[in-house]
C-alpha cells in the first residue's frame, strides 16, 4: 500500500512559483486576477507569489490594464527576461554552433566554430575546447551579460 505525500509549504511555493512563470513566459503580461483564475491558486497565494517574485527580480510591473472599469487600474506583471541567461552549445562534425539567450529564449548572440578532427593529440583536443569556450565568452560578452 502506497501512502499519499504531501509537498512541503516550500515545495508548494516552487511549484507555484513555476506555474506562474511559465503562465508569464507563454502567454505575456498578465494581472494578479488572470494568474489567479488560470493557475486556480487563491488571491493570498498569487500575492505572495507575485511579491516573491518581484523579489527575486524574475518578476515586474510593466503596466496597467483595466482603463474601461472604475476604480484602480491592474497591474500587469511580466517575466523579466534579462534577469538571466543561458548558453547553449550544439556540437557536430566539423564544428559547433554556440547561442546565448534570455529567460524566454531570445537569442542574443550567437558564434560558429570550425572545429577539425583533432586525431589522438591531446594538446589538439584542448586547444579547440579552448577556442570554443572562447568564443562563448565572446558571445557572452555580446550579448551584455
Amino acid at each position: 500500500m502506497t501512502t499519499a505525500r504531501t509537498a512541503t509549504p516550500s515545495t508548494a511555493r516552487a511549484i507555484n512559483d513555476r506555474l506562474a512563470l511559465n503562465l508569464l513566459l507563454d502567454q505575456g503580461p498578465l494581472t494578479a486576477t488572470e494568474l489567479r483564475d488560470l493557475t486556480g491558486l487563491s488571491r493570498p497565494t498569487v500575492a505572495d507569489l507575485l511579491d516573491r517574485l518581484q523579489r527575486t527580480g524574475l518578476v515586474a510591473v510593466v503596466g496597467e490594464r483595466g482603463e474601461q472599469r472604475r476604480g484602480p487600474n491592474a497591474r500587469l506583471y511580466a517575466l523579466v527576461a534579462s534577469r538571466a541567461h543561458l548558453g547553449a552549445v550544439d556540437v557536430r562534425s566539423g564544428g559547433v554552433t554556440l547561442v546565448v539567450a534570455d529567460l524566454a529564449g531570445q537569442t542574443l548572440a550567437g558564434a560558429e566554430v570550425a572545429v577539425a578532427e583533432p586525431g589522438p593529440d591531446a594538446a589538439a583536443h584542448r586547444a579547440a575546447a579552448d577556442r570554443i569556450v572562447a568564443a562563448l565568452l565572446d558571445a557572452a560578452r555580446r550579448a551584455g551579460v
